[in-house]
């Protein structure tokens, strides 16, 4: 094995690790969140959902005549 290769190997050995390692974290924390029936949204913040956009006064695209 050349050098570039070794280091390469050890590159892609580091990041495996690292996102096993995510993920087991990201599972600790939903299982604190009550898991997937807690309500938790995807960036992490428990009750939020995604946003329903608020229109107020008339319709976008509508004139008055």
């Amino acid at each position: 094995m050349t050098e570039k290769s070794q280091r390469r190997d050890a590159r892609a050995q580091r990041l495996q690790a690292a996102l096993r390692e995510n993920l087991k974290r990201r599972k600790a924390q939903a299982r604190g969140r009550g898991g997937r029936d807690g309500g938790g949204s995807a960036a992490g913040e428990p009750g939020q959902g995604v946003a329903k956009p608020v229109t107020q006064g008339k319709p976008v695209g509508k004139d008055e005549s």
